[in-house]
């Protein structure tokens, strides 16, 4: 019985590629297929989360690109492979569409990689869904701490936030940059200063 796209809850994909196929498509071929009637984000949040994973390689973005129609290449375009969840890449979307200055995966000293730096000194933090407690909650607040002791303002998300409450979420996060909280500003000589005195009083303090 044929599947109704309705009925069944499925996508109908017609395939777009000529020619007979093969049991399975390699992953470019998979997602341009996909990408050509996906929903932007969601096909978006694909190319970022295999290309994170390692399944997409940078050159076969360019196989990806020639296979998609005009309107759908801007996706590739703006393909980050720092962004390891769909959350990250949603928020991602919404620095970059505003222009505002922005790294993934970015590398801070004494503390390692955050999931999206804002400025110079805004993190924005996303946890999973279902991360409440265990090793990874007591480390992740430990690195809060940190970066809070460095003069960063953390910016922590839960999956549910972002997926269910994205639209006061993002005004929040978009009235920081407003306000010029993702900058060091005045606070560059200053924040130096009381970091050299804060971990030079906890050290005496070990």
């Amino acid at each position: 019985m044929p599947l109704d796209r309705a009925k069944h809850g499925v996508c109908i994909h017609y395939r777009t590629v000529p020619g007979r196929p093969t049991a399975r498509d390699g992953v470019a071929l998979a997602i341009a297929e996909m990408t050509s009637c996906a929903p932007l984000l969601d096909a978006q949040i694909a190319i970022d989360s295999a290309l994170s994973l390692g399944t997409l390689k940078i050159d076969d973005l360019d196989e990806l690109r020639g296979r998609l129609g005009p309107s759908r290449r801007r996706i590739v375009d703006r393909a980050d492979a720092g962004c390891q969840s769909g959350t990250e890449t949603i928020v991602r979307l919404l620095l970059r569409g505003r222009r505002v200055p922005h790294r993934t995966q970015a590398q801070i000293a004494g503390v390692g990689r955050v999931d999206v730096l804002v400025g110079d000194r805004l993190v924005v933090e996303i946890d999973g869904e279902g991360f409440h407690t265990g090793p990874e909650f007591e480390r992740d607040r430990r690195r809060d701490f940190e970066l809070t002791m460095r003069g960063y303002l953390v910016f922590r998300l839960s999956y549910s936030m972002v997926m269910g409450e994205w639209d006061a979420v993002s005004k929040g996060l978009l009235a920081l940059i407003a306000r010029g909280e993702h900058r060091w500003g005045a606070r560059a000589s200053r924040h130096e200063r009381d970091v050299r005195v804060s971990l030079a009083r906890r050290h005496m303090d070990v």
